[in-house]
């Protein structure tokens, strides 16, 4: 039998429709699992210098992808548009907003946009939270989806939790240079509890509610383990976290749980009290929470981060950029406890939101975390359902814990995943009917295996959108893929950028190897063979670094050391450059050094240490060119004076200038950088190079004053100098320098 020509009936367009939504339904529950599961616990070893950030940031990214545009789909297939709109809609898209002008106003747009190196938080990927908001929010219909999402998360925390004890009792398969403090998948024992403190308000309330004793078991496992990660890791932000969060969490449980699980809530009390006791008998628990130092040198970073927000009020200085922002603003107290140290957050997370996004982001940012709240507790009061009812209060809770430990701490990729998914599973809950239905004769209520009650999304009380033509949807299809497909590339590119980075890095550190062992080496054949194949890995990290470059223009470490940096293309190029001997060759090698350093200042966030390499470059390439050698110590002094002018408190560059000055014959100017370097460089090793460098500089200074007459300005200058010396004595009684200098003085003062 033939078919029917003409258009098809439209029930088979209805069918078509369904399996197309259906589809796209399990692609976006799929992809959200796979997420919120893999992302705390990526990490790579093998290659590349960011081994924890950047590869989940790329899965996050490449999984967006199909995630996004399945949403996209299911959005103009059932036009639901409607499902977009809660209490949380505005003031997430705000906080959006916000991130974009902050980010087209930065210091440093690109970076912004980008996101600085191994923080990666800038506009692209908050961007990519939202949108992962949006699409939970606005696709979760039914509680069986929430509580799947939820059972993920535990069982990412599990895997942690398990790793992370097993790092405590020595029991890693992985070297790791950082020993003691647990640190499991998050690369950081400070970030460790910032993530489990946001589980466990869920899991304790899944285990007052959980329907059997087994469940309950497994449950209980699961909190021992987390509470001891908790505890051994030795992180105040999770302290401050869980002593705002669980006071809280014990408002939300009810009567009927408390009388449930009478019991167990007193066993959990009297452990948790035994086990605060022996912690504060046996162990340092106190000291580590109160470290004096620690305390002070947060109180000066706040005081430094408010000096920023009022040079920079509106939109702040731009997302991931407060590096850059800080140096100038610096409180010289901090400097004398953490030297050379220029904070790139101000461990205060909300005090970062009024740095880098100014007054304008902290203020739609708090209106978002209040809508959050209030949006919570009142889906909390109308549910009538006991355990939707203790999810709704975990969650928030969950995320509470977040916000408390931020008040010393910040957040990170996976705690910030986690932030952006408990909000939309709270905001999903907020358009269901979480009331038990009536039951009829003859019927129960429906529920899952598990015993955790089903229920469905609210009917829409509004008409949905026109049918979309055709056209229309294609070309929308066509620019999300676009668009998505273009993230999904630019993921790929630079984590193949950081790949080929550390296989230059790699490759460096075995050619330094090999050179130190072909010193070693007495036999001269097999020096040869060594020192070859020095240089042939110095060729490939050669190849491997301008291919990082190449792949990724916008990082500045690819092309000189900075943070998470040891090397660079740029300092590749000079060390070369001192080790060839035809001129030519040496000549272009640094000049192209002095290419890469030039372009690595547009976006490096570590202005001073280019400017430093530059400095130094001149100054050696002046030692080799005697006729030149005054115009190349000026430009040595001009790149190192804008050093000091991006971080003041960088110590090594006034010694630089000290020195420099003194031999341009500007003694003045060398006394006031040597007396800056004293200040900076005393809580340091380099204490007592500063105040011989200051004791010489300032006797030169008086020296001359006096030969020209000027008896009593001279003296000035040469009892301060008697006083350095005198100082450098105290601390090195032996130091020859000094005792020579004093010498000295004797016949002039």
């Amino acid at each position: 039998m033939k078919k029917p020509k003409g258009k098809p009936t439209k029930r088979t367009i209805s069918d078509t429709k369904e399996k197309v939504v259906y589809w796209c339904d399990r692609i976006i529950e799929a992809g959200l699992i796979l997420i919120v599961f893999f992302v705390p616990l990526i990490f790579t070893i093998s290659t590349g210098a960011d081994i924890f950030n950047l590869p989940r940031l790329t899965f996050l990214r490449v999984m967006t992808i199909p995630v996004a545009l399945a949403w996209v789909i299911r959005l103009f297939e059932t036009r639901e548009f409607y499902r977009l709109k809660s209490p949380m809609t505005l003031p997430v898209l705000a906080v959006l907003l916000s991130w974009l002008l902050s980010s087209i106003f930065s210091l440093r747009p690109e970076v912004s946009f980008l996101g600085n190196y191994l923080r990666h938080e800038g506009f692209w990927t908050i961007a990519n939270m939202i949108l992962l908001f949006f699409i939970a929010s606005s696709t979760y219909k039914t509680t069986a989806q929430v509580n799947r999402l939820l059972q993920v998360m535990l069982w990412s925390g599990l895997v942690t939790v398990i790793y992370g004890t097993l790092q405590f009792f020595g029991l890693d398969w992985i070297s790791w240079a950082s020993k003691g403090r647990p640190f499991s998948t998050l690369g950081n024992p400070d970030f460790f509890p910032h993530f489990l403190i946001m589980l466990l308000p869920i899991a304790l309330m899944k285990f007052l509610h959980a329907p059997k004793l087994e469940l309950k078991l497994y449950l209980l496992a699961f909190i021992a383990l987390l509470v001891f990660n908790v505890v051994v890791a030795q992180t105040r932000g999770s302290y401050v976290g869980l002593a705002i969060s669980l006071p809280v969490l014990l408002f939300f449980i009810s009567k009927k749980a408390y009388r449930e699980n009478r019991n167990w809530l007193i066993a959990f009390g009297a452990a948790f009290v035994l086990v605060l006791v022996y912690l504060v008998w046996k162990t340092d628990l106190i000291a580590s929470i109160l470290r004096v130092a620690t305390v002070k040198s947060r109180f000066y970073i706040w005081l430094g981060g408010i000096s920023i927000f009022f040079a920079y009020p509106f939109l702040g200085v731009g997302p991931d950029v407060l590096r850059i922002a800080s140096p100038p603003f610096k409180d010289l107290r901090y400097s004398l406890i953490e030297p050379m140290n220029n904070p790139d957050r101000m461990h205060n997370q909300y005090l970062d939101e009024l740095i880098m996004r100014g007054a304008i982001g902290f203020l739609v940012y708090m209106w978002m975390l209040v809508s959050f709240f209030v949006t919570s507790f009142k889906t909390w009061k109308s549910s009538l359902d006991s355990y939707w009812k203790a999810m709704i209060a975990g969650i928030a809770v969950g995320v509470l814990a977040y916000l408390g430990q931020n008040i010393v701490a910040f957040g990170v990729i996976p705690t910030i995943l986690y932030f952006w998914m408990l909000m939309a599973l709270n905001t999903a809950l907020s358009q269901m009917d979480l009331s038990p239905a009536k039951v009829k004769t003859g019927k129960k209520e429906i529920s899952t295996a598990g015993d955790i009650p089903v229920y469905e999304a609210r009917p829409p009380t509004r008409k949905l959108l026109p049918e979309f033509h055709a056209p229309v949807k294609i070309i929308v299809y066509l620019v999300s893929s676009a668009i998505l497909i273009t993230s999904g590339y630019w993921a790929i590119r630079f984590m193949s950028a950081d790949l080929a980075y550390g296989k230059g890095e790699t490759a460096v550190r075995t050619a330094q190897y090999y050179e130190e062992q072909a010193q070693k080496e007495t036999d001269s054949d097999r020096k040869n063979k060594i020192v070859q194949e020095a240089n042939r890995l110095l060729e490939e990290a050669l190849n491997n670094y301008a291919r990082a470059v190449a792949l990724n223009p916008w990082e500045a470490g690819y092309r000189t050391a900075t943070e998470g940096h040891t090397s660079g293309l740029g300092n590749l190029y000079y060390d070369l450059s001192k080790r060839i001997s035809d001129p030519t060759l040496k000549e272009k090698y640094r000049s192209m050094a002095r290419e890469e350093w030039t372009e690595a200042l547009k976006t490096t966030m570590y202005l001073e240490n280019v400017y430093m390499m530059i400095g130094r470059s001149y100054q050696d390439e002046a030692n080799e060119k005697p006729d030149q050698r005054q115009e190349l110590l000026r430009k040595a002094a001009e790149n190192f004076e804008k050093g000091i002018q991006a971080d003041p408190g960088d110590y090594p560059l006034y010694f630089q200038l000290a020195s420099i000055y003194t031999e341009l014959g500007d003694p003045e100017k060398a006394v006031e950088r040597a007396e800056k370097g004293i200040i900076y460089a005393q809580p340091t090793e380099n204490r007592n190079y500063s105040l011989l460098l200051g004791a010489q500089t300032n006797f030169n200074l008086g020296s001359k004053l006096k030969q020209e007459g000027k008896t009593d300005e001279g003296a000035k200058y040469l009892n301060r100098s008697k006083e350095l010396a005198e100082q450098l004595l105290t601390y090195d009684p032996g130091n020859s320098d000094a005792k020579e200098l004093l010498e000295k003085l004797k016949s002039l003062l």
